[in-house]
């Protein structure tokens, strides 16, 4: 009887370690994949100013929750570059043209102006 109780803890023992084994290089995949996904949001917002400043229209008006993720993210222009946040993790894709505007963040609407300068981006 004593036997059989040693082997199960041994057994639990070693099936503790294998899913500590594993867990861990799971994890990491999908922080990976999580980064990937917002660095591609963040390069589709910026495609999204490249084809404004490209096009005919002198306003666009975007609402930054069809955009971002979720609430904990904001997207910010400065200096040609688009960045998009979320928890001190900044992910940034190049603007053709210089952007000026401050930081948004979900349930704001932005208007993109173009500009003699560039462009610039107010809330509304």
């Amino acid at each position: 009887m004593m036997e059989f109780t040693l082997s199960r803890v041994a057994m639990s023992i070693c099936g503790i370690i294998l899913l500590a084994a594993v867990v861990a290089p799971v994890i990491h995949t999908f922080e990976e994949s999580e980064g990937q996904n917002v660095q591609n949001i963040a390069d589709d917002a910026a495609a999204l100013i490249d084809r404004f400043e490209r096009s005919k229209a002198d306003k666009m008006i975007i609402s930054v929750s069809d955009i971002l993720p979720g609430p904990s993210y904001s997207i910010s222009f400065d200096d040609g570059v688009l960045t998009v946040e979320n928890k001190g993790r900044a992910y940034r894709s190049p603007v053709s043209l210089t952007v000026t505007g401050g930081t948004f963040f979900c349930g704001d609407m932005i208007e993109i102006t173009k500009t003699e300068n560039g462009m610039r981006a107010v809330k509304l």
